[in-house]
């Protein structure tokens, strides 16, 4: 194989994976590679290069070392197995305690609130501090204090842990899962009642990234932008993105552009060869070519400092590093080679970042423009200049969206179908807005003359916003309510991969066992679609203060929510939309538990009580629905060998008397604070 290190980064992928997922190995301590590797050694000296036996033996064990170290690092990354993680005491979770925090990222600002990530390195009690670590999400008022706090402030506290934990609703985003792959399994609230202080500060280096972040934010609005232009500015040109409204993110998601709002690969790239065209120009000589080099290495890392040092800024940088030190170095390497070096490299940094989904995608979107965007771009040929950037720019958004689009369906469950037009207007558009936003900071030193230029940075965005609001706008635009599993995601990478062996081998083999999996990802999405089409259930949701349910009939369904619920469509987003379109069911007949409760009904030959203080019922009961406590309980579990009974406790009045009473009639009543969602199928 011409590329050994993506042999390498499988084994090691694997590793990581499989901890993470299984926490398969146990506990890996370094004595367990000296044996690996002293059988290397032997191989190496004592055993003849011509048998076959050794190359076998060989690949086995650096096989072998690569998942175990994959899978020890995991487990040295896991702040889960610390010792003095406060998981492993309940004690933090029931009363207060004063813990001390260091602010690690920069707050984010929504709704009045503000959020930061922490690193808890201790508590106090009785004067004395106890060490004690693990990352938690600290919510607060917005006010004077904590608009102010930054990376690396230390802030003692007295509050209790909040556990975070999954609502359960089927097919809904899992926050919780996605904050323990971040480390962080609790959360501190915080409001103006309670004691906080701010008692010292450290000075790391993402500390002052973010004060000169904040304070080109700052020039921004000295310069007129407002409102929308100022937000996307914000998150175009510095990766800001508090402000972002769900009117605006729409706007970008639906038109396949949203990824020129996180900083990242896109960004790093125009930088890059903007500079790349000014070193060029300066015909620097041959044998101090490395200083050129080494200016381009300079000022891509000086835009990740002032974009705040985020995640997906510090990714694409390394990247970019990797193939500007092999420039230096060596002229004829393999940039695929480059790439996944650069993947071995931020995975030894940090592993978890393999389940990160940014990651996922700047590593596919990378990969496909590597490798098919020579193959598209040769497909067609134009004489003329600027149909050839054209041309370039569509066959890169191509290369990008056909290695993305399988994972980009799996997490977001839509498809642009215009991201084909969207992207040769705005790439361009967007190389010149972050040439003119930088600009800006550059001509902040005069108020005229800053204002002046806001006024065209403004009239860009505009012109920006208004195509992409055009193109949004048109029916067919995006494809909604699209639903692949894991597995099938899995599977369309595996035909690709398959594809492209193809190409490169031109075996038969190849070919066919690519069709073959495309044959089979057919099969499942038929037999996906039969299950469906006679599916009978009772859906109810675990919504915090509200109350869901659905009766799935096959592709068609009644849905019965309270009266707020109904009138909050944000709320049907949030909670129920995923799993309307993971069942392809139709448009929903609405029906108001308020006018439902105290009453039975009937339904595909099971029973339905809505249970309140009011309701009065004594015939047999298939489903009994308690929003309230009834007068006759005693009636309501006469029966209690066939009710099933599920208690929306957010909707309780009462709660610790109500949850004796039904204790004692019947103990195996479902509590959807504990169980999440229920799913009674018929």
């Amino acid at each position: 194989m011409n590329y050994p290190i993506i042999k390498c980064l499988f084994f090691f992928f694997l590793g990581i994976i499989v901890e993470i997922n299984f926490n398969f190995f146990p506990i890996i301590k370094p004595w367990l590679f000296i044996p690996i590797i002293s059988l290397l050694i032997v191989f190496e000296y004592r055993v003849s290069n011509s048998t076959f036996f050794k190359k076998i033996s060989s690949e086995v064990l650096v096989m072998l070392a690569l998942i175990l170290m994959g899978g020890a690092l995991v487990q040295s990354k896991n702040q889960f197995n610390h010792k003095n993680h406060f998981i492993n005491s309940i004690n933090f979770f029931k009363t207060n305690h004063d813990f001390l925090i260091k602010l690690d990222d920069p707050i984010r600002i929504k709704k009045e609130k503000v959020t930061v990530t922490g690193e808890i390195v201790g508590y106090i009690k009785d004067r004395l501090q106890y060490p004690l670590t693990g990352k938690v999400l600290v919510h607060l008022d917005l006010d004077n204090n904590s608009n102010k706090l930054l990376p690396g402030d230390f802030i003692e506290v007295n509050s209790r842990l909040n556990s975070i934990h999954s609502l359960g609703n089927p097919n809904e985003f899992d926050y919780s899962k996605y904050l323990k792959n971040k480390q962080i399994a609790a959360q501190i609230f915080l409001t103006s009642n309670t004691r906080w202080i701010k008692y010292k500060s450290s000075f790391p280096l993402n500390r002052y990234s973010t004060i000169i972040r904040n304070r080109c934010l700052n020039i921004f609005k000295r310069s007129g932008l407002q409102s929308h232009n100022l937000f996307v500015a914000s998150a175009l040109t510095f990766g800001y993105k508090d402000d972002l409204n769900t009117f605006v993110k729409n706007i970008f998601s639906r038109t396949g552009t949203m990824h020129v709002l996180a900083v990242s690969g896109l960004h790093v790239g125009i930088i890059f060869l903007i500079v790349n065209s000014i070193v060029s120009l300066l015909k620097i000589p041959f044998r101090y070519d490395w200083l050129g080099h080494f200016f381009i290495f300079l000022i891509i890392w000086s835009y990740a400092l002032i974009t705040g040092l985020s995640s997906s800024i510090l990714r694409a940088t390394t990247m970019m590093s990797f193939f500007i030190i092999a420039r230096v170095f060596n002229k004829h390497t393999s940039i695929y080679n480059v790439l996944f070096s650069s993947v071995f490299f931020l995975l030894f940094v940090n592993p978890f970042l393999i389940i990160d989904v940014g990651f996922q995608l700047s590593i596919l979107a990378v990969f496909g423009i590597l490798f098919f965007y020579p193959k598209i771009y040769d497909l067609i040929t134009f004489e003329n200049y600027i149909l050839k950037k054209i041309w370039a720019i569509s066959a890169v958004s191509l290369a990008a969206q056909l290695t993305t689009f399988p994972i980009s369906v799996f997490y977001f469950h839509q498809f642009p179908n215009l991201f084909l037009l969207s992207n040769v207007f705005v790439i361009p558009l967007v190389f010149i807005l972050l040439l003119v936003g930088l600009f800006t900071i550059v001509l902040s030193f005069n108020n005229p003359i800053l204002i002046l230029w806001g006024k065209l940075y403004s009239f860009l965005l505009s012109v920006l916003m208004n195509f992409l609001t055009t193109i949004e706008s048109i029916s067919f635009s995006t494809t909604k309510g699209l639903f692949i599993s894991a597995e099938e995601t899995l599977l369309a990478y595996l035909a690709i991969l398959f594809m492209v062996m193809y190409h490169k081998k031109r075996y038969v083999f190849f070919k066919i066992t690519s069709f073959s999996i495309l044959f089979v990802l057919i099969c499942l999405d038929l037999k996906e679609d039969y299950t469906i089409q006679n599916q009978k259930k009772v859906v109810i949701y675990n919504i915090p203060n509200h109350f869901a349910l659905d009766l799935m009939d096959g592709n068609s369904h009644y849905f019965i929510a309270d009266d707020d619920f109904l009138k909050n469509e944000n709320l049907f987003h949030q909670y129920v939309i995923n799993n309307w379109n993971f069942n392809d069911l139709a448009p929903p007949k609405l029906l108001s538990l308020n006018k439902l409760n105290s009453k039975t009904i009937k339904w595909e030959n099971i029973t339905i009580a809505f249970v309140d203080e009011n309701w009065n019922f004594n015939n047999h009961i298939d489903l009994a629905i308690i929003n309230e406590i009834p007068n006759n309980i005693n009636q309501l579990f006469s029966d209690s060998n066939t009710i099933k009974v599920v208690k929306n406790s957010k909707c309780l009045r009462n709660r610790k008397k109500i949850d004796s009473r039904l204790t004692q009639a019947n103990p195996s009543v479902i509590d959807l604070d504990v169980t999440g969602a229920y799913t009674y199928c018929l």
